[in-house]
């Protein structure tokens, strides 16, 4: 007796075939009637090949009615002959087929999309192998890839993005009726925020670097991404007809979000305007085409510099750069000028910075402690940080007893440029 599986609102038919062996069938979506109606005459197929019968008109005029898929999936699991079904009738492609067929399908999305759609496919290939259906895949198939894809030292939020490229496109075979069940479903895919690989690039260390370049393609990528907040993407393509200097404005066709407007900072065009040299079109860098990658060039470049590298190299550069605006501007301001929304910039750009931590607990700047990474946030090693964001020294090593207050009070008004309370109290002081 076949039975009716319903989730998602897609309808599958279990079923015995005639060697008694346990058979699923994926319709789509159905009406409880539809679904009933199919699993009664997929009984009565069964029935007529375990009795060597041939069906009645009834059912031939029902198997006929049907879909070319639906009639091919019959005739493939031997209920009805080739030839009672449509010749023609599509099989169940594999899962490369309709990996390959969903991104070619999607004209919608950018390259960079469709590159990160190109490594989930080639994840799921390689691993359950080419031939594989798409129906085939299971849960465990999915936990098991998840695994695999651990064993390749992958970072998490990589994984998670491509399983999750990998549920989308099932999710376009379950619309499409080819499945009943995405194995995908229930796995965690949404990127987190992490700061294991977060570093602040100070202006200064950025500036000096640029200067040791000769080569003016290199500069501007660097000083694209640090002072600008450009994208990698965005310092390859970059135009000299973005830049608008009589306007003080820069006009960014991302390749990745689309246009946006954002102001031409000074520190950006102090370096870009000497490369530019009366060019008022074409890209501002000549070197790099805009798929190559100039971060294994640019570590060199640091290196030779005096400084060690830090990781994420252009992205933290980026990083810094919205943390030094979101200072001094509104972070709705600062997300549009970026590109991005607020919540993105919330979980994974706006850091808090050393400089308010060791300011919040009194040991820092109002000691007079003159302390030149203002903005730090890593949490690496101090050794991977040498010449680059020297660590502020231990503030532990002054206990609040330590503190001398009235200095401490004196350097706050200052640089604060407000009236504080005396530390003898509130009340003023009576004559004896």
């Amino acid at each position: 007796m076949a039975s009716i599986r319903r989730r998602n609102g897609y309808v599958e038919i279990r079923f015995r075939d005639e060697l008694d062996k346990q058979r699923g069938l994926a319709i789509g979506k159905a009406s409880k009637r539809d679904a009933q109606r199919f699993a009664s005459n997929l009984d009565a197929l069964v029935a007529s090949r375990k009795l060597g019968q041939n069906i009645s008109p009834e059912l031939a005029a029902w198997v006929e009615s049907l879909s070319q898929n639906l009639q091919g999936k019959l005739a493939r699991i031997g209920l009805i002959d080739a030839t009672t079904s449509d010749a023609d009738a599509p099989r169940m492609p594999t899962v490369a087929q309709f990996f390959r067929s969903y991104i070619d399908g999607r004209k919608d999305i950018g390259k960079g999309t469709r590159s990160q759609m190109e490594l989930a496919a080639g994840d799921i290939v390689r691993f359950l192998g080419i031939s594989i259906r798409l129906d085939e895949v299971t849960p465990q198939d999915a936990r098991r890839l998840r695994e695999n894809l651990k064993s390749k030292n992958l970072a998490e939020n990589t994984i998670r993005r491509r399983l999750g490229r990998c549920r989308q496109v099932y999710a376009a075979a379950m619309r499409d009726g080819l499945v009943t069940a995405n194995p995908f479903l229930g796995m965690p895919v949404t990127v987190r925020g992490t700061t294991d690989r977060d570093f602040y690039v100070p202006r200064e260390v950025a500036m000096d670097i640029i200067n040791s370049m000769d080569c003016p393609s290199l500069r501007a990528i660097l000083a694209m991404a640090r002072f600008g907040g450009f994208r990698r993407c965005e310092c390859l393509a970059g135009d000299w007809s973005w830049f608008d200097d009589e306007s003080g404005s820069i006009r960014i066709d991302s390749p990745k979000s689309g246009v946006r407007l954002c102001p031409l900072f000074p520190d950006l065009w102090d370096v870009l305007a000497p490369i530019r040299m009366g060019d008022k079109a074409g890209r501002v860098q000549t070197r790099y085409s805009a798929q190559a990658n100039p971060v294994t060039t640019l570590k060199k470049k640091v290196k030779a510099a005096g400084f060690q590298v830090w990781p994420k190299l252009l992205q933290n550069c980026r990083i810094s750069c919205e943390n030094d605006l979101l200072d001094r501007f509104p972070a709705r301001s600062v997300a549009s000028w970026i590109g991005h929304s607020e919540s993105v910039q919330r979980d994974f750009y706006r850091k808090p910075s050393s400089r308010d931590f060791h300011l919040a607990s009194g040991l820092a700047d109002a000691c007079g402690d003159d302390h030149t990474d203002d903005h730090a946030y890593d949490h690496t090693d101090s050794g991977n940080r040498q010449n680059v964001a020297p660590a502020i020294e231990s503030s532990h090593k002054k206990s609040p007893q330590n503190i001398d207050v009235s200095r401490a009070l004196k350097n706050i008004e200052e640089n604060a440029g407000i009236l504080l309370m005396t530390p003898t109290g509130l009340e003023p002081v009576l004559p004896p």
